[in-house]
């Protein structure tokens, strides 16, 4: 869009894309699935999208459903975690770790 210097940019409008995924039921961020290869779950573990079979091998799969979560985050304006000391990875670590250790009945604290 080209503006004349006489006019202003219109006010920043909240980012539709991630407002028609929360509407749909799968809110971000996204990220891989931690159980299936090659897909890409919502914020609350559903799966959002899966990667073709037709790419071969699990690996490929998965370093593919990465790479869209990746992408699907920065599109929709999530920040992506730089640094597996962030903060916010560090939170993210520990909440997925208190969900498994709830489905899992207390096993996972075993494991630390």
């Amino acid at each position: 869009m080209i503006v004349p210097a006489t006019h202003e940019l219109p006010v920043q409008t909240p980012n539709t894309f991630a407002r028609r995924l929360t509407l749909l039921g799968r809110p971000g961020p996204y990220r891989s699935s931690l159980t299936t290869s090659g897909v890409v779950d919502d914020r609350d573990g559903h799966m959002l999208a899966m990667i073709s079979p037709e790419i071969l091998g699990a690996p490929a799969r998965q370093e593919a459903a990465e790479i869209a979560a990746l992408a699907l985050n920065r599109l929709c304006g999530f920040p992506a975690v730089e640094d597996r000391l962030d903060p916010a990875h560090l939170a993210a670590a520990q909440a997925e770790s208190a969900r498994f250790a709830e489905q899992a009945g207390g096993l996972a604290e075993a494991g630390e």
